[in-house]
C-alpha cells in the first residue's frame, strides 16, 4: 500500500473526524460520506484540471503566438483527428472489445468431435 503526502493524511484525519460525528444511518449519513469522498477526491480533479489547462494555454499560444516548439503551429483539424485518434478509440472501443471478446471466450464450454469435455482428452 503506498503511504500518503502529508495533505492527505490531514484530508484523511479531518474526514474521519467528520465523519465518526455524523450519523450512522439514513439518507444524510448517504450524503455526508459522498461529501466526503468528493472532497477527498477534489484534489485530483483539480490537479487534472490545472494539466489541462497548462496544455490548453500551450495549444492556444502554439496557434497565436506562433510557438514554434509546441509543434502546433500550422496543425490542421486532419492532424489533431489523427493525433488525438487511437487515445481516444484505445479505451472507447478497443479495450471493452477485447473485455467482451475474452468473456464470452472465457465462458463457452470446450467442444471436442462433438462432444462437450471438461479437461484434457487422453488420445489413447
Amino acid at each position: 500500500m503506498r503511504s500518503s503526502t502529508s495533505v492527505e493524511q490531514r484530508i484523511d484525519d479531518y474526514a474521519r473526524r467528520f465523519l465518526a460525528a455524523s450519523p450512522a444511518r439514513g439518507a444524510k449519513a448517504r450524503l455526508t460520506e459522498f461529501v466526503v469522498f468528493v472532497l477527498k477526491q477534489g484534489w485530483a480533479c483539480i490537479f487534472g484540471a490545472a494539466l489541462l489547462a497548462v496544455l490548453g494555454l500551450l495549444i492556444v499560444c502554439g496557434y497565436l503566438v506562433p510557438w514554434s516548439w509546441t509543434g502546433f503551429t500550422g496543425n490542421t483539424f486532419v492532424d489533431w483527428v489523427q493525433l488525438l485518434i487511437l487515445p481516444v478509440l484505445f479505451p472507447t472501443v478497443v479495450v471493452p472489445a477485447t473485455a467482451a471478446w475474452l468473456t464470452a471466450t472465457a465462458s463457452r464450454p470446450k467442444h471436442r468431435g462433438g462432444k462437450q469435455v471438461a479437461g484434457p482428452v487422453d488420445p489413447h
